[in-house]
């Protein structure tokens, strides 16, 4: 065809371009319903598969009678006659003038039999197979029909994993292993639909099973682990070698997989590279399916995905939100102890060695002493007592900025700011060690609610009921993770330290009576205290967030939930983006709300491309002009190796850029040795150490180089691109890599991606947050209604 009627358009399948033609726009749009029209391929070559679709004025009646000769195909069906030829990649389907083209009809069913034979052609082998993802890795679950490929598929999309395929998979070997498939339901008997399930029925390999939806799906791998599958009494895996294995899933092939001969031998050992297992199958596929996360749970998948996933499957499974001292839920101290524990197996660190109690007992009563003595640089600023106030605004001690001379908390002190303005006050508490004085306004030292909680906790025997405590450890050992931090002691004592505090925060609180409670890292340090405190008082407490959501799953993703909520969790989520989806199931006692990053309001005023701050720090001496300005977010985290390759690529770089290395603010003096020669550069086109807050140096940054960190969301909203070093940030910032504004890069690759950049130009904030004060009120009128619930629920 090709006459001035005839329509084309393009689309792509498992990689391969193909072209459709017809001219008729019914039967394209039909076509285009399966396959959705995308631009032809970069590579400038011709469509690598033709398929023409072709009027009949006479209505044709046949028989079903496929048939293949050789790479040749044909089919008559319900009135549509079609014809494919592999070695030339041509197609044809002929149907009647009068038949209207139905995607999910018998139309839909002869283009999809077109489309896949000559892809399958074209290099995509067909293997009878089921696929399921653990993290970039397809599991490939081959057997032969009722061997329980299905079954495991639909066993994996409840355990959480996504789906490549519940059937059948194609695999790419040239230029490299491709595992393909194009997922829209998983096809079950009848007899294997979990309770409250439902779908069409559809006719499948001769049987009729039911279409149940996919959770989460996943179209290709570009790794894969080879499971051979066969029945027995319990789940089971075994090494098995790559010959009996393609002598096991080529011999006898199935009807429509007979077609390959060697090329289905050569895509099973390519599958088989990376592992090659037998898999028998209990009565239960989900038994298979938890082996399979048990042995290989970490193969491909991230810290924060190993996290999120165990979490689930704890929250899931077991009483963990009956776990209490008194009235202190422990569940939520123990997911964030149990972050710690993983993310340091993960990143590296030891355990901290826990001091002798007689040692610990003398730090905690020479601490305030100690402050004190310090505190004598800033008396102006040290608060000893409560003062009333409408707000109670609690840091975290890390979280500041070093702005005109003086520490500020980063998040706590636009909230202040806009309170005064309104002539309201806030009762401002900071934990810490006073190594960072002097304060920008007067604050009250935590330091001796942390002491005198320690000195009580130490003395109480209170036990802690811990349900199924045996089994959840067993659960976690058995995922491969160790966590130290939830033995029993460990809980128990970290509970009482909780419940001292919060007795000390009350009776301060008792003295401030404030209307709302602000805390910076609700999780860490005195949060828990500090929130539970609050809870007790009726006082609406409100989590400002300090880092992105995805970059902190130990707060975040919560699964289950007590009907009371938990009281050591905030009342409110203060959320950075108006789209997050929400951070815990829905509930009277804890929600979110969007009030945007509180520190980025004082950074969009003025729209000018330098600042006087900016002018002072890069125009006092020599007012140069860069053709990159670089900042580079470090991260006590990754290796030596990858901080010392950045050193060299820094110091190799154009002497035109300019870069800025910016400690993480929560980095402690012994920590920079982590960062091997990086800090020592000494050029004059390299700033170490800037004192400037991170949205002044967004404002006129290129780009934002870092191993994984939190500073890329906030560099988007400025319109800088973030470079990250890590795949794990893949995980944690996928959002951001899906919309181009970040993506991964090897650091010797790092000069040209930043040479390929186009100069920066002042651009808008992409996401202007609301008013301060707006978001306030709001909390405020929440606070009212929050303390009347908490009345009637503790009379």
């Amino acid at each position: 065809m090709g006459g001035c009627g005839t329509k084309f358009d393009n689309t792509r399948l498992f990689g391969v371009d193909i072209r459709f033609a017809s001219d008729r726009q019914d039967v394209l749009d039909a076509a285009l319903a399966l396959y959705p029209s995308q631009p032809e391929s970069q590579s400038g070559v011709d469509p690598a598969v033709f398929i023409a679709f072709r009027s009949n004025a006479n209505e044709i009646v046949t028989p079903d009678r496929p048939a293949v000769e050789g790479r040749r195909f044909t089919w008559m069906h319900s009135g549509i006659r079609c014809h494919a030829d592999g070695g030339l990649g041509e197609g044809e389907i002929l149907l009647p003038a009068s038949m209207t083209p139905d995607a999910e009809g018998p139309f839909g069913e002869m283009l999809s039999t077109v489309a896949l034979f000559l892809v399958a052609q074209a290099g995509r082998t067909p293997l009878h197979a089921s696929a399921i993802m653990m993290g970039d890795t397809a599991f490939v679950l081959a057997g032969r029909s009722g061997s329980g490929k299905s079954s495991l598929a639909l066993a994996a999309d409840r355990a959480g994993l996504r789906i490549l395929s519940d059937d059948t998979i194609y695999v790419q070997i040239e230029p490299h292993l491709t595992v393909w498939a194009r997922p829209h339901a998983i096809h079950v008997f009848e007899k294997d639909i979990p309770q409250g399930s439902s779908g069409p029925l559809r006719y499948r390999s001769g049987r009729w099973k039911r279409a149940l939806p996919i959770t989460a799906s996943c179209m290709k791998a570009e790794r894969a682990v080879l499971c051979v599958l066969e029945c027995g009494t319990d789940a089971d895996l075994q090494p098995l070698d790559v010959e009996e294995a393609i002598a096991i899933l080529t011999a006898a092939p199935e009807p429509g997989y007979e077609l390959y001969g060697q090329r289905a031998a050569e895509a099973v050992r390519a599958l088989a590279q990376g592992g090659c297992w037998r898999m028998t199958l209990s009565a239960d596929p989900s038994e298979a399916i938890d082996l399979l996360l048990r042995r290989f749970g970490g193969v491909g998948k991230s810290f924060h995905h190993r996290y999120a996933s165990l979490i689930k499957e704890i929250e899931s499974r077991f009483a963990v939100d009956h776990w209490r001292l008194g009235d202190v839920p422990i569940w939520p101290l123990a997911r964030f102890d149990l972050f710690v524990d993983m993310h340091r197996a993960a990143f590296g660190g030891s355990v901290p060695q826990e001091r002798r109690l007689l040692l610990r007992l003398g730090a905690a009563l020479g601490r305030p002493l100690i402050n004190r003595w310090r505190g004598r640089r800033d008396k102006l600023h040290q608060l000893y007592k409560p003062i009333a106030s409408h707000a109670a605004v609690l840091g975290d001690g890390v979280s500041l900025d070093k702005v005109d001379g003086a520490y500020q908390d980063r998040f706590g002190e636009p909230i202040v700011t806009a309170l005064e303005k309104n002539r309201k006050s806030a009762f401002l508490i900071q934990p810490g060690d006073f190594s960072r004085l002097p304060w920008a306004r007067a604050t009250f030292a935590a330091s001796a609610v942390d002491s005198k909680a320690l000195l009580k906790s130490v003395f109480q025997t209170e036990r802690a009921d811990l349900p199924q405590h045996a089994e959840v450890i067993a659960h976690i050992a058995g995922s491969g993770v160790e966590a130290p931090s939830l033995r029993i002691q460990a809980l128990a004592q970290r509970a009482r330290y909780v419940a001292a505090a919060a007795e000390i925060f009350e009776r301060i609180l008792s003295r401030v009576n404030p209307v709302i409670g602000f805390v910076v890292n609700a999780a860490a340090g005195l949060g828990p205290a500090f929130v539970l405190a609050c809870r007790r008082r009726g006082i609406l407490s409100v989590d400002l967030q300090r880092c992105p959501r995805a970059g902190a799953p130990m707060s975040h993703s919560w699964f289950k939930l007590p009907p009371g909520g938990y009281a050591t969790v905030p009342s409110v989520f203060w959320t950075w983006d108006a789209d997050e989806p929400p951070r815990l199931p829905p509930s009277p006692w804890h929600c979110d709300l969007h009030g945007g990053h509180t520190q980025l309001l004082a950074f969009l005023d003025d729209i000018s491309p330098a600042t006087p701050a900016w002018d002072a720090a890069v125009y006092g001496s020599g007012n140069v002009e860069y053709e990159r300005e670089i900042l580079v977010a470090l991260q006590p985290v990754g290796s030596l190796e990858i901080w010392n390759a950045l050193a060299d690529v820094i110091a190799a770089a154009p002497t035109a850029w300019r870069w800025w290395i910016r400690r993480h603010p929560a980095m402690r003096p012994e920590q920079d040795a982590a960062f091997g020669s990086l800090l020592a550069l000494s050029q004059p086109n390299i700033v170490v150490g800037s004192t400037l807050a991170l949205p002044a140096l967004l404002r006129h940054m290129t780009v934002l180089v870092s191993f994984t960190s939190g500073a890329a969301v906030e560099a988007s909203w400025f319109a800088v691109p973030a470079l990250f070093l890590s795949p794990e940030a893949a995980s944690s910032f996928g959002s951001l890599i899906a919309n181009h504004a970040a993506r991964v890069v090897a650091v010797e690759n790092l000069i040209a991606e930043i040479a390929a950049l186009p100069p920066r130009t002042q651009k808008p904030v992409r996401k202007a947050p609301p008013p301060l004060m707006d978001t306030i009120s709001r909390l405020e009128a929440m606070a009212h209604s929050y303390a009347v619930q908490c009345a009637k629920n503790n009379p």
